[in-house]
This record gives structure tokens, sequence and C-alpha cells, in this order.
């Protein structure tokens, strides 16, 4: 198999047995956190060129990108799910322990603010067009649509936190590496569509519909910098965390 394809089944995700979360606090999140960097860890060891780099490099880039991994990830599983069962069009999954639907959900985030939640949900999620929930429909209502297969959701999703470190860290050495595992996964998925029982999809078309998909998501990420920037510059959140690297546009 290409790396691409080690990548893409070397992630074991069952949304079978989910269990709906009625609240979300801090011990659900640091839940959904964990899950999603152990399995960013498990991905990113598929990648041959990863695994030979150096610890730090590896840990550094690991912790970029854990949270892009997570996004879009869990996005295409929601999906995935949506297409198997089409009246569970609110709900979106958080880890293959958890899901919500938004609507329905309660958050507590006392440990996060001294502000209520209706208060600060802008930051948080958005307002409008900006809604998370909103924008995750059409966001998911598009992959339901292009029925991705797992090797199509890894392309998009290691291109994804790919392009995010490389421009995160422009112009270092972590920059170069990302450029090149990009450069990796293009030409295997450029192999994935030569082949002649994928000969029949619109390979240009597909690509296209998948980084438009990706360049929604930077946008989404982009406007969440500017929010959190004013939150924290007003100390809007009080938490502290061990490794604040960590969660540089997570949005917490």
């Amino acid at each position: 198999m290409s790396q691409l394809e080690r990548m893409a089944f070397g992630v074991s995700y069952t949304n079978a047995k989910c269990e709906k979360l009625d609240l979300v606090c801090q011990n659900s999140f640091s839940k959904i956190w964990e899950f999603d960097f152990f399995s960013t860890a498990k991905w990113l060891t598929h990648l041959e060129e990863f695994s030979t780099l150096p610890i730090q490099i590896q840990m550094k880039l690991l912790q970029s990108v854990w949270h892009i991994f997570g996004r879009l990830y869990k996005t295409g599983k929601t999906a995935e799910f949506r297409k198997i069962q089409v009246d569970e069009t609110n709900r979106i999954d958080l880890s293959d322990q958890y899901y919500v639907e938004i609507e329905k959900t309660g958050f507590d985030m006392s440990w996060l603010t001294n502000y209520p939640f209706e208060e600060i949900r802008h930051f948080l999620f958005g307002s409008g067009e900006e809604d998370c929930g909103s924008s995750s429909s059409k966001l998911i209502s598009t992959m339901v649509k292009l029925e991705l297969s797992e090797v199509e959701l890894t392309y998009m999703t290691a291109q994804l936190c790919f392009q995010y470190a490389s421009t995160r860290y422009s112009g270092t050495e972590i920059s170069a590496i990302c450029d090149r595992f990009l450069s990796i996964i293009g030409d295997d998925l450029h192999r994935y569509y030569m082949r002649e029982d994928n000969k029949n999809k619109n390979y240009a078309g597909r690509l296209f519909q998948m980084l438009k998909i990706n360049q929604e998501i930077q946008k989404s990420i982009r406007l969440q910098r500017d929010k959190q920037l004013i939150a924290r510059t007003f100390d809007i959140f009080i938490v502290d965390y061990s490794h604040p690297e960590m969660f540089v546009d997570t949005g917490c």
C-alpha cells in the first residue's frame, strides 16, 4: 500500500457505540482532546517519513495538528454515519465514545470562563452564518454527497494538517518537512485515482470539492483566531494550560 493508504487504514474509529452527551463539561472536553491527540499520534506513525524524524520534531508537529485532525476526521465520520442513518441529521460525532445534538446539548463552561455560556457562545462557536452547528452541517452535507472513501478522507485530513503546520511554522524546518509530506500524499492520491477501479471517478472535480471543504475549514480557523485574540485580551478565558502551544487555534 502507499503511505496514504496505510494512513487511511491505520486508524480504528467506530461510532457504533457512541454515547449521547446531554451536557458537555470539562471532563468530556478532556476525554475528547485525549482521543484526538492519541488518534493523531497513531495516524502519523503510518507515514513512513514521519517516523524517521527526530522525536522533538515529531512532538512539535503532533502538538500543532492534533486538533486539526480531530476537526476534519470527525466531520467525515459524522458524514459517514449520516449516509447510513439518514434521520440522524442533527448528530455530530465528537469521538468514538461521544456524540451530540447541538440544539439539545447543554454546556458547562465554568472551568473555562466566569461568564455565562450564552455570553461567550460567540467566542466559542460563532454566531449567525459562522455558527458551529450550521457551518458543520453544511460541510457534513457536502461530504455525504461526495461519498468519500477512506483514502479520500485521509488525503483531505493530511492535506489540511500539513498545510496548516507548514503555514504556522513558515520558514522553518517543519515547514519544509510538511511541504515534502504534501508532495508525498499528492502523488499517492494521483496513483489511487489512476487505478482501474477508480478511473470512472471525476478526479479533478472530486479533488476540487475536497480542497474547497478544506479551504472553508481554514477560513473558520482564521475567524476563530481573531475572536480568541479578543477573548484573551479581555481575560474572558481563565484556564491555564501546562503546554499552551498545543492549544493554539483550538478555540479554548
